[in-house]
């Protein structure tokens, strides 16, 4: 059981890792999480930069 979190709360990736995918894949996945909603690409960005 891990402590320290609620049973319905989902780990988010530690973003600081290096994944093993291309760099810039990588920076598209990190800016799919940022805190801000509005700081998140859309769909049409994500299909460009992908």
């Amino acid at each position: 059981m891990n402590k320290g979190r609620s049973a319905t709360s989902r780990p988010h990736p530690d973003c600081n890792t290096k994944y093993a995918m291309p760099e810039n894949l990588a920076r598209v996945v990190q800016s799919c999480w940022m805190q801000n909603p509005e700081e998140r690409p859309d769909a049409s960005l994500l299909l460009k930069e992908i």
